[in-house]
């Protein structure tokens, strides 16, 4: 499913390659109801609802049921860090683990 995920999106982004926020967005979109990303430390989270300005995660054990909300904007700012290959430390405000494991999934980042 995802190769197929990856191939529309390819076809449908103008410029090819993009890692622009409202590209990842649709990659998100394409992808969230049956990814499961993880954390650096290996903590595994799903994204549990999406609409068009921020996404709710849900942890995926048992231990981990807090609903954590992240806007759109949040996640664009984060982008920069991606691109430098900073750890989650250096991304901005909160639940930065939470961004670096979305930003760093290939099938959200595969360029």
């Amino acid at each position: 499913m995802y190769f197929w995920t990856k191939i529309f999106n390819i076809m449908n982004c103008p410029q090819m390659n993009c890692n622009c926020i409202d590209c990842i967005w649709k990659r998100i979109q394409n992808c969230y109801r049956d990814k499961i990303f993880t954390t650096k430390r290996g903590r595994r989270f799903c994204i549990s609802d999406l609409n068009s300005e921020k996404i709710i995660l849900s942890g995926v054990e048992e231990t981990q049921n807090t609903l954590f909300p992240i806007k759109k904007r949040d996640l664009q700012e984060a982008i920069i860090c991606r691109q430098n290959n900073n750890p989650p430390n250096q991304y901005p405000s909160v639940a930065t683990s939470y961004k670096w494991g979305i930003l760093n999934d290939p099938d959200i980042w595969p360029y």
